[in-house]
């Protein structure tokens, strides 16, 4: 479509959908009294992540689906989990 200019939905805290949509960042779970799961997808092993404990390591402004790289199970040794976002 000729001449058509592109939307962005902007949600209340002044964030776009599409930033939205790239995830939080171990600082703004904090903020939100948010933690992780993770989900092995191998066996269905599941733990529950504090993000606060990767603040040293990772900083407050990291991405945190960039958790998943380093992630193993505890049970299987698989390095392959899905991370979802969950109230304390």
């Amino acid at each position: 479509m000729a001449g058509s200019a592109a939307i962005t939905t902007m949600s209340t805290n002044g964030q776009s959908v599409r930033e939205r949509a790239s995830g939080r960042t171990l600082g703004q779970l904090i903020d939100d009294k948010m933690a992780l799961v993770a989900i092995c997808r191998r066996c269905k092993h599941q733990r529950v992540l504090y993000p606060a404990i990767y603040i040293e390591r990772f900083g407050d402004d990291c991405p945190a689906i960039a958790l998943r790289q380093h992630l193993r199970c505890s049970s299987c040794g698989a390095r392959a989990a899905n991370l979802h976002e969950s109230a304390r």
